[in-house]
């Protein structure tokens, strides 16, 4: 049953506060810890007679690991319980002095709470000096909105902890003990689910209000989201990397994620995509790997560095120690069987490749003086950094979601809609560094002006255009959009020029160059991992071999990678691949009718001839250039965001395969120039082979230079009508004006325009 605000705050401040627990000895600290943690809180140990954690990192140390707990806690310690780290949002209602919390609280409750259903059932426990904590649910819609910063105070003398945390039974305070008073979690029979609550809507609501007074804004930021079919996934993973910062285990991210699915998802999506988009998002953020404070050499290091023996003598490096010494300089992380180490000049990771081996070599040669050969200290102390479990990773580690931007000066996040820039740091865990400033002032009107042109006007191409760097900077972050794009049009259009602004954004070194026709190449992989763009110009009009590999490196953001002479292994391979064209690639004949291949494409045309001029590209990209059009694609990437990663190119199938087709196939196009399907047409109208024939190498001549020898032959010309349009001859009776008839073999109902 709900709670009578009035009668429950009477009980709970009523005389002596008795624990409801009896399950356990609420006398035993470590016993107690143990309970909670069995029922899902992250506990801590609190000085005795006090609210001061007694270990090095406070609430950071909260844990629910049994063994951790004996370890960190004594028998009489307080208990203190992170908030955050379990799970849950606590009202704490202060009556100590003359402080009046319950007054307050029935007050805010009696003017916002919903008619009959003001306070739910859920713990609730009395502090050491009178005052109430009420335990809820950590609401999803809350989070979202206020990300981990709740407002401190609901109302007068009434906190909200929830970035915090609270001492719980059996502590003591100034002679003043906690106790449960409802729902204890030190009851046998105590169960997260039921005996903790949902915050009631209405208590939300009134949170968002007071995060965010303005009245518009606070009603924008609690309106329920839809994501619909085709935008579920990545509003889940969206959802998941916000929820990822105050949730680090598996079940509860689960939980709280499934909530998301079954409130916004238009239709929920199964368990196993949760339960696959939770993996990953656990794996986001490993435990940050330990920062020396000082990582330079002090003057005995060498003696550390070293294993000696009685007389002093060097017998070998000490590997362990120069391990640990390096994955604190380098700040390693390992992920896939590979070791990542931090690129101090770049600000970003990237694979091992010698660094650390350099590293051996100063320290054992130079330092050391060993005299011996170093590939034996390389392999071990290789295998012990590769093998350490304190910096492995069982998720990919970096470029999550929600992560940031990482460009030339810094780092920049998107908060609520809004641009918060930081200072770079390894612990932002970036592969990539955009080749960019960023500058707030900067114009974007000169790229601006070459885009309107290049889009003629039209305002949904000018937004792709736009969109096709935004889609880049959110696909490293392993969101997946199942979208790739062709710029096709004639010479001197534009094309170039916007692959080479593009290409000017990320930074070479961002982006691989593999043809479309070429994707199903085994290395391909590899060349596009922890690329944000894959741009290649003038798309040769081969026929490509099949559709299965673009398809493959479009509906998915981990791929298995493959390198000569080394293990395969998996890797994040999720870039935005771009390509342009005169004409767009022959497609195979059987996959004319496929959907999952022609909706995955944005076919863009670009007709607008621009005159020739040399130095065009040097007059427009520049740094200054380059930021000012980053503020627009930040500005286009937020309405991404906003408007759940719908995309402003609509998933037409039908209108880009018959476009790409008729701009790629002299023969669909002629087909589809001169002639029509009437099934009631008279027999003499319906065309044969020859006619067909006939008709098409007159086409064909005007348009290309060359001898009829080298056109395509009758027979040929036959056989491609069948494979390709599926036509079939059939043999008819044809009856002429004239009244002559004969039996003649005609394509059905295809007659002239």
């Amino acid at each position: 049953m709900p709670w009578d605000s009035n009668k429950e705050m009477r009980k709970m401040t009523n005389g002596n506060n008795t624990s409801t627990s009896n399950d356990i000895n609420v006398a035993d600290t470590i016993q107690c810890a143990l309970k909670y943690a069995e029922h899902g809180f992250y506990v801590f140990p609190v000085m005795k007679n006090d609210k001061i954690p007694s270990t090095a990192h406070g609430m950071n140390d909260a844990t629910r690991d049994p063994e951790e707990i004996q370890r960190i806690f004594t028998f009489d310690d307080n208990i203190g319980l992170n908030c955050i780290k379990s799970g849950v949002i606590v009202i704490d209602i202060d009556n100590s002095g003359d402080k009046t919390g319950n007054t307050a609280f029935r007050e805010f409750v009696a003017k916002y709470g919903d008619t009959g259903n003001h306070i739910p059932d859920t713990a609730g426990q009395r502090s050491a000096r009178d005052g109430i904590h009420l335990v809820f649910k950590a609401n999803v819609d809350l989070i979202n909105a206020c990300g981990d910063s709740l407002p401190k105070t609901l109302c007068k003398d009434v906190d909200i902890k929830y970035n915090g945390y609270i001492v719980v039974e059996p502590s003591v305070f100034r002679g003043g003990n906690y106790g449960w008073t409802r729902n204890s979690p030190l009851s046998n029979e105590f169960v997260f689910d039921r005996d903790i609550a949902e915050m009631p809507n209405w208590l939300v609501r009134e949170i968002i209000r007071i995060k965010y007074p303005t009245n518009s804004q606070s009603k924008k930021l609690y309106e329920q989201e839809v994501f619909e079919q085709g935008n579920r996934h990545n509003g889940l993973v969206s959802e998941a990397g916000r929820l990822r910062r105050v949730i680090d285990d598996y079940d509860t991210l689960y939980a709280a994620l499934q909530q998301v699915n079954l409130k916004k998802c238009n239709p929920p999506v199964d368990a196993a995509e949760i339960d696959n988009i939770v993996k990953s998002a656990i794996g986001y953020t490993p435990s940050k790997p330990i920062v020396a404070p000082n990582v330079e050499k002090n003057a005995d290091d060498s003696r550390n560095f070293g294993v000696y023996n009685d007389n002093g003598v060097l017998q070998r490096p000490n590997y362990a120690a120069i391990g640990d010494y390096l994955i604190k300089k380098l700040h390693c992380l390992v992920y896939s069987g590979q070791i990542y180490v931090y690129n101090q000049s770049k600000q970003l990771y990237c694979i091992n490749a010698s660094d650390i081996e350099s590293e051996i070599i100063t320290i054992c040669v130079d330092q050391l003086g060993w005299n011996r050969t170093i590939t034996e200290p390389q392999r071990q102390i290789l295998s012990y950094i590769q093998n350490n479990k304190e910096i492995q990773c069982d998720r990919y580690p970096f470029n999550a979601p929600g992560g940031g931007i990482s460009v030339r000066n810094g780092v920049i996040k998107i908060v609520d809609g809004q641009i918060v820039f930081e200072s770079p740091s390894y612990e932002h865990l970036f592969t990539y560094r955009l080749n960019v400033v960023y500058d707030p002032t900067a114009d974007g009107k000169p790229i601006a002006d070459i885009i309107y042109n290049i889009a003629n006007g039209d305002a949904a191409t000018i937004a792709a255009l736009y969109e096709i760097p935004a889609q880049g900077i959110l696909q490293i972050q392993q969101m997946i959009f199942k979208r790739a794009y062709l710029l096709v049009g004639p010479p001197h259009t534009g094309k170039s020029t916007l692959m080479d602004i593009y290409k000017n954004l990320f930074g070479y070194e961002n982006i691989s160059s593999i043809q479309l026709q070429n994707l199903n190449d085994r290395w391909s992989a590899h060349a596009l991992e922890n690329k944000l763009l894959n741009a290649y110009d003038d798309l040769s009009p081969l026929k490509m071999a099949d559709t299965a590999a673009f398809k493959t490196f479009t509906g998915a953001a981990f791929q298995m990678i493959e390198q000569k002479f080394k293990d395969s292994r998996m890797g994040l391979v999720n870039p935005v691949h771009v390509f342009s064209a005169n004409t767009p690639p022959f497609v195979p004949a059987h996959a004319h009718d496929d959907d999952g291949f022609w909706v995955r494409w944005g076919l863009i045309e670009c007709n607008h001839v621009f005159t020739k001029s040399p130095n065009f590209n040097n007059d427009v990209i520049s740094d200054e250039n380059l930021s000012g059009f980053l503020n627009d694609v930040l500005k286009t990437t937020i309405k991404i965001i906003q408007n759940n990663y719908t995309l402003t190119l609509s998933d037409n199938s039908d209108y880009v395969r018959s476009r790409w087709l008729y701009l790629s196939d002299t023969l669909h196009r002629f087909l589809q120039d001169h002639t029509t399907v009437n099934q009631d047409a008279e027999s003499h109208e319906m065309l044969g082979l020859s006619d067909l024939y006939d008709k098409y190498i007159e086409y064909i001549s005007a348009r290309q230079s060359g001898k009829r020898s080298s056109l395509i032959t009758q027979e040929a010309f036959g056989i491609k009508l069948n494979q390709e349009f599926g036509m079939n001859l059939s043999r008819i009776t044809v009856t002429y004006p004239s009244g002559n008839s004969e039996r003649k073999r005609v394509y059905y109902g295809i007659v002239w325009k």
